[in-house]
């Protein structure tokens, strides 16, 4: 019996069970990380405070993806090295550096804008690598310790929590940022989200799984797995599907900036809007668990891509500089959550339960985290390039207010049409029991 085998047999599913919610609570450890420092609100609004131009910002956006392709050199390396260990080294020390941005003020006095957007840059760098490296251990290791059977409940009360806890972090980040002086709230985040990453860590050590691969890892059989991947139509077919939406999604990272200087909405609003977001995943949360382990991912990943599909025209036609573009624009968030439930819980669920093959793990999810990556990276690239070059986009057009974000809402709003339309083209295997 192969490694693969002992994993994955029946016996063992009650004790991966158990020690799910360790994995959860590294979840919403990590959520608070992320919505301290990550989140698209307060890292951008951070950036923009620090003086660095928009296509600055998209490109460092673009740095998260685009370090996903490290994914496919760095497969064996990790099989090898034992995915779970991998993952823990490279999370925990990447929270020592994303606390560096803390220092960003400090260097933004003694060189100015380009010395800060370089000090940033660097940082970042090596933050997404670290990230990109641990995740690639990640994804094989959550398909491990993570039974089929139970995998879209699991999404499912993840997502519930998870948002939960971002939500009353988002809130208190605005708090934070709306009464501290000038930029000291954003380093306050940063310090405070760094500690809650390193919790994280640890809270999730006893989760089992991701042992070392041994012999049997070698770049032979990689390579086979990566060849298998390559050849998998229904594997490729979702590549495309995430492409698409993910292109299209490239809009939503700049949504903050949209929301602050064309509808009017001050800076703790726009990060208190992402509350409004995660209470819709909540919402999302609630309904999809069992609605996914009994009819699979696909088509909750559908009606997922359409619901996101509404959203960029929602900003476009919604009122601005009023009371109602607050309300809109709460409605908005909400329904973003819902959408972003729909696809987060769908997506995964179809990948590592009907797609990715157990014997091929290590292979497939590194394809699909390094091609992800790439189209990722070209997103918020993509839209950053474009905000400079729309800048001078005004006025009004058959009743809609044009603006330099009007492009990008109309390419986004196409991109998720596609999605939903080569999502039907997926026939999923029967998942695992």
């Amino acid at each position: 019996m192969t490694n693969s085998d002992v994993s994955f047999a029946p016996q063992l599913i009650p004790q991966k069970v158990r020690r799910l919610p360790w994995a959860i609570a590294y979840s919403m450890c990590n959520s608070v990380m992320s919505a301290f420092i990550m989140s698209g609100s307060v890292f951008v609004l951070f950036m923009d405070r620090l003086g660095l131009p928009k296509s600055r910002i998209g490109f460092i956006l673009s740095l998260f993806p685009f370090c996903g392709l490290l994914a496919i050199p760095m497969g064996v390396v990790v099989g090898r090295f034992g995915a779970k260990r991998t993952f823990t080294l490279c999370f925990g020390a990447r929270n020592f550096v994303i606390a560096l941005l803390a220092a960003s003020p400090w260097v933004a006095s003694l060189g100015g804008v380009p010395a800060v957007a370089t000090f940033v840059s660097v940082v970042m760098v090596v933050f997404t690598v670290m990230r990109a490296i641990g995740e690639t251990g990640y994804y094989p290791w959550f398909q491990e310790f993570c039974p089929d059977a139970v995998r879209g409940r699991f999404l499912s009360v993840q997502q519930i929590l998870v948002t939960a806890t971002g939500a009353v972090s988002l809130w208190l980040a605005g708090y934070v940022i709306d009464h501290a002086q000038g930029i000291t709230g954003y380093q306050i985040l940063i310090l405070l989200g760094s500690a809650a990453g390193l919790v994280s860590v640890l809270v999730i050590s006893p989760v089992p799984g991701g042992s070392p691969a041994g012999e049997s890892m070698n770049w032979g059989s990689y390579r086979r797995e990566i060849v298998s991947a390559l050849g998998d139509r229904n594997f490729l077919l979702y590549l495309a599907v995430v492409s698409a939406y993910t292109l299209g999604a490239a809009a939503f990272s700049f949504v903050p900036l949209f929301m602050r200087e064309q509808v009017g909405l001050s800076s703790a609003l726009v990060v208190r809007l992402e509350s409004a977001s995660l209470v819709g995943g909540i919402v999302g949360g609630l309904v999809l668990g069992r609605l996914t382990d009994r009819h699979g991912g696909k088509p909750v990943l559908l009606v997922g891509a359409l619901c996101a599909a509404i959203l960029p025209v929602a900003w476009i036609i919604m009122p601005r500089h009023g009371y109602w573009s607050v309300v809109v624009a709460c409605l908005a968030s909400v329904w973003l959550g819902m959408a972003g439930a729909c696809v987060g819980i769908g997506s995964t669920r179809l990948l590592f339960s009907e797609i990715i093959p157990v014997e091929g793990r290590m292979g497939y999810s590194a394809v699909n985290y390094a091609f992800c990556g790439l189209i990722g990276g070209i997103g918020p690239l993509a839209a950053g390039w474009a905000l400079v070059h729309t800048t001078a986009i005004r006025g009004r057009f058959l009743g809609l207010n044009m603006d330099p974000y009007m492009p990008l809402f109309v390419v986004s709003v196409t991109m998720m049409l596609l999605s939903a339309f080569l999502c039907r083209l997926i026939r999923p295997r029967p998942a695992c029991s």
